[in-house]
């Protein structure tokens, strides 16, 4: 049992043996009275694979992940736990000093594309065979985004390209107000959001035309994920916001101290009830929340950078993803 001041709503746990799943239940206590014991969480320790600092991961919807991170690397894996990672077999970027930051999955064109360093642009098929695309620009791109009909994709000096097919791009242009770069997009049906330095955060109903919006912060807002219902964005200074058009922001507390998030997904299984947030980000932190107004902390085993999360369903139990600095993988099945 490893007690947790009643101020804390996370624990981290050092000292894990990779490969071995930990299991973990909260009990609250106040002198001689206790509480029921809460719901079971377990979490795998994994193995670095690689020294280099991993900035974002993908799943393809049935049995392929990518991670991409510095020194153009790129690892797949069938379910990022028990079949292991591996480099891709071809990878134009390998060994270079391109910074892959950001990777997604085409579900119509059935394609990975990953962008970063100097206007990179990568696309594969089955994550394993990679093949460089011309973006049009030299300027270090961030993250990138499949709305189900196009490319989304966005970096340094606000810049803003769009795609078809991956191949062919044009570069759009932004709001004057917005410098710096974009760091985190995202879309729903009828809204794409992107975030970026100094609290932006833009909108477009269609990837051309784009419309400042007020953050309520000038924190560095890094990512931006779509729920189903309600976008959430996540930033430097414990910030996490939440909207449900794109235009209104709320503010949410994330419970932490001194924490700068860095990725955040829903966790949207068939095998859950509702969509789970989840947040990661700096000395290992990893919050959920089931509605955005609540968050609790979750040990991560780790106080490395965490830097993106994905989810995946393989059909017999469902997992999350989360990757960070030099290697770092992190599992938890359900």
């Amino acid at each position: 049992m490893v007690p947790v001041p009643v101020s804390s709503t996370e624990l981290t746990h050092v000292g894990l043996t990779s490969g071995v799943s930990y299991y973990y239940r909260v009990e609250a206590r106040a002198g001689s009275q206790t509480s029921v014991l809460s719901a079971e969480v377990v979490g795998t320790s994994q193995a670095a694979f690689t020294p280099q600092n991993l900035l974002d991961v993908a799943w393809n919807g049935t049995d392929t992940l990518v991670a991409v991170g510095n020194s153009g690397v790129i690892f797949n894996s069938p379910n990022g736990t028990t079949d292991g990672w591996r480099p891709a077999a071809v990878n134009p970027a390998a060994n270079t000093s391109v910074t892959l930051a950001g990777v997604t999955w085409d579900v119509d064109g059935a394609q990975f594309l990953a962008v970063g360093g100097g206007g990179s642009v990568l696309t594969s098929v089955d994550g394993d065979t990679w093949v460089t695309q011309n973006s049009q620009v030299n300027i270090d791109l961030e993250a990138v985004v499949w709305t189900g009909s196009q490319f989304v994709a966005v970096g340094g000096s606000a810049t803003i390209l769009t795609s078809p097919d991956g191949a062919a791009w044009t570069v759009r242009g932004t709001p004057p107000a917005v410098s710096g770069s974009l760091r985190g997009v995202a879309a729903s049906s009828s809204v794409i959001v992107a975030v970026g330095n100094n609290g932006a955060i833009l909108t477009s109903p269609d990837g051309v035309s784009w419309t400042a919006r007020p953050a309520g912060t000038s924190s560095s807002l890094e990512d931006v994920a779509w729920t189903g219902g309600q976008f959430v964005v996540v930033g430097t200074g414990d910030n996490i916001l939440t909207s449900v058009d794109g235009v209104s922001w709320v503010a949410r507390n994330a419970g932490t101290s001194g924490v700068s998030f860095f990725g955040t997904t829903d966790w949207a299984s068939t095998r859950l009830s509702a969509p789970l947030l989840v947040a990661g980000g700096s000395s290992g932190t990893i919050v959920t929340s089931s509605n955005a107004a609540r968050w609790v902390g979750l040990p991560s085993g780790t106080a490395r950078q965490l830097n993106a999360i994905t989810w995946l369903d393989d059909a017999t139990r469902t997992h999350f993803i989360v990757v960070g600095n030099e290697g770092t993988v992190l599992s938890n099945i359900r």
